[in-house]
């Protein structure tokens, strides 16, 4: 487990604890890296609204216009907006959901494919119906990856070159990879499973390979310190104009019952009686082995709280101390106004 946080007036604590590999017995480090999965969404966002920002694409541009190819293949394609890509109300659904990914990916032939070839995986699908009737919304992974197609299109550059100019190296993410290269590979935690009665396989290969496909959904890799740099530059309106930041907060409903909204790559969490922090704006990434969940507070002053985990049962529940647990726990201790204060002298 590795975690950072990050307290309004800019202060910042890092912390590590278990192996990054229990084969060498070898401690994890605050600085260690780990596929962030679902949080690339977030990046994405970013990076698209940044190219909105130079004139290049507009979220209103639909797919029929861009990449009429794709368009003609999903229901309704032609109307889809680059705004309904990013919030997940368009109705695509999520090309791993499909049979054939499936079948595919137990035959190890996913690996290794294009965006292009990864979209075809929903192509003749039915749209997403909704948690409710009024709701088309859906988490899915493909949308994000048509919304890059559609940014490369408008652009014609790599969304890996765009990723890394408006948003990598603007906030000095030093760590922090849009796919796999040989510093993530020095310093990345080993991935692992565990089945009942038996002991965890190391699944790193597994997630490295597929993950890395997954590209503007989920081929992010980070630590701990560079997802919560990323919210607190995001949020804080230094890497996004006023009108970006207000379109990457327009939330739309889920359909969700626990009246949960999705804005552009980021959930939020309602405000509820059990946690006294208020709403959470919340990046989640899930892997194969690996998850990261980072909170960011607007009403209780902008604390952000990031946690990454390398392991799960065969559930696809973490091993131990789930991310939420942690997220919650230590919450808790940063709304006591003593610890606050302390850190507080500590900055002095």
């Amino acid at each position: 487990v590795t975690q950072a946080i990050v307290t309004p007036n800019g202060f910042t604590w890092k912390g590590a604890a278990g192996l990054s590999n229990i084969e060498a017995q070898k401690s994890m480090h605050s600085d260690d890296v780990f596929s962030v999965a679902s949080v690339t969404k977030a990046f994405t966002a970013a990076t698209v609204l940044k190219i909105v920002e130079s004139g290049q694409i507009s979220l209103d541009d639909t797919l029929g216009e861009r990449l009429p190819d794709i368009a003609q293949n999903i229901f309704g394609g032609e109307d889809i907006t680059l705004r309904q890509l990013l919030n997940g109300s368009s109705g695509i659904p999520s090309f791993n959901s499909t049979k054939q990914f499936k079948v595919d990916l137990e035959a190890d032939t996913f690996a290794g494919k294009t965006p292009e070839e990864i979209v075809t995986y929903v192509y003749g699908e039915p749209l997403f119906s909704g948690f409710q009737s009024s709701s088309t919304w859906v988490y899915t992974n493909t949308s994000d990856i048509i919304a890059a197609l559609m940014v490369e299109q408008a652009t014609g550059q790599s969304f890996a070159q765009l990723i890394e100019d408006n948003v990598i190296e603007p906030l000095g993410l030093d760590d922090t990879s849009y796919g796999i290269s040989d510093k993530t590979l020095e310093n990345l935690a080993n991935s692992y499973l565990s089945q009942i009665g038996q002991p965890e396989t190391n699944i790193t290969a597994l997630d490295v390979i597929n993950i890395s496909a997954f590209g503007a959904s989920s081929g992010l890799f980070s630590n701990a310190e560079d997802v919560a740099r990323f919210q607190e530059a995001l949020f804080g309106g230094e890497l996004l104009s006023k009108d970006s930041l207000n379109e990457l907060l327009g939330f739309v409903d889920t359909g969700l019952s626990d009246g949960q909204r999705y804005g552009l790559g980021i959930l939020e969490k309602p405000d509820v009686a059990s946690k006294p922090w208020g709403r959470a704006w919340s990046l989640v990434g899930n892997s194969f082995g690996y998850n990261t969940l980072s909170y960011y507070l607007p009403d209780d002053g902008g604390y952000i709280n990031t946690v990454l985990t390398n392991g799960k049962n065969a559930s696809g529940s973490v091993l131990q101390n789930p991310p939420a647990a942690i997220i919650d726990s230590s919450l808790e201790i940063l709304n006591n106004d003593v610890y606050r204060e302390q850190i507080e002298v500590k900055k002095q």
